[in-house]
């Protein structure tokens, strides 16, 4: 398939593909220049580019982190207090606390998503104004697990 820039694909990409009237799902097999990709499987006809879209469909990578962390530690208490008298483990509590900082840091904008769209000036980008110099000057929130 011919796109305009092949940089934002990679291998083995979910992608959907979409017009007016249909829409399917295709993994990218390769991207072998700067225009072309290879999909797996596509049923439909996609070649009119001015009603046909295709989309990355996939989180950043720090949401699926965060959510990782936040799963293992519940499974991993679960787990722990079916065998012991404390009803958290350190290691869930260690693990809660990383995602929950990984969360505010991405609200506060250290942790920059691909692709997230900019908000608020109209001419300039209202992250210009409150640059911080380094994430050493940032103060980290407290601990949220009690």
């Amino acid at each position: 398939m011919t796109v305009e820039d092949s940089g934002a694909f990679t291998q083995w990409d979910l992608v959907r593909l979409q017009n007016k009237y249909q829409m399917e799902y295709a993994n990218v097999i390769d991207v072998p220049s700067i225009t072309t990709i290879k999909l797996d499987h596509v049923i439909n006809n996609y070649s009119a580019a001015e009603d046909s879209l295709i989309s990355v469909v996939k989180f950043p990578d720090p949401i699926s982190l965060i959510s990782a962390r936040l799963a293992a530690s519940f499974i991993y208490d679960r787990l722990y207090t079916q065998s012991n008298a404390p009803e958290i483990s350190a290691y869930g509590k260690t693990q809660r606390t990383l995602a929950t900082n990984a969360i505010d840091d991405v609200l506060k904008g250290i942790i920059l998503l691909t692709g997230q769209d900019h908000t608020g000036y109209r001419f300039a980008r209202g992250s210009l104004f409150d640059a911080f110099k380094s994430a050493a000057d940032i103060t980290k929130g407290e601990e949220k697990e009690v």
